[in-house]
């Protein structure tokens, strides 16, 4: 479930854009000075959000199957912690590269490693 609070004393909207799989239902929804409302994304998928009366206001949503993700440090290292054993693909995704998988195989009480490079579309 995610919470659009227009927190702005103006008028925005909030217009969503399905991602590469299309998968939840998109709207286009005016919101007024400090309204909020909520939307529930199911599906696992890569979502854009945009006011379309402020152009440089835009945002991503990412819907993922299950607990495990995280954020980049500035510097492009991660970690996930946690994860049981098993032999997983580890994605990850920039608004502009896309995606990127590879597979991982987490050892009982291991640490795997996994780099991932993103290629860029314009070569």
């Amino acid at each position: 479930e995610v919470r659009f609070r227009n927190g702005d004393s103006e008028l925005h909207n909030i217009h969503t854009f399905a991602g590469d799989r299309g998968a939840n239902r998109m709207f286009n929804r005016s919101q007024l000075p400090g309204l909020t409302f909520t939307e529930t994304f199911e599906r696992p998928d890569s979502i854009q959000v945009r006011c379309d009366l402020h152009s440089q206001m835009i945002a991503h949503i990412l819907v993922l199957p299950n607990v495990f993700h995280t954020m980049p440090a500035e510097d492009g290292s991660y970690s996930l912690a946690g994860v049981p054993p098993g032999t997983y693909e580890l994605t990850a995704w920039h608004e502009f590269f896309g995606r990127v998988t590879v597979p991982v195989e987490v050892a009982s009480g291991g640490i795997a490693r996994a780099d991932l490079t993103f290629s860029d579309p314009l070569e």
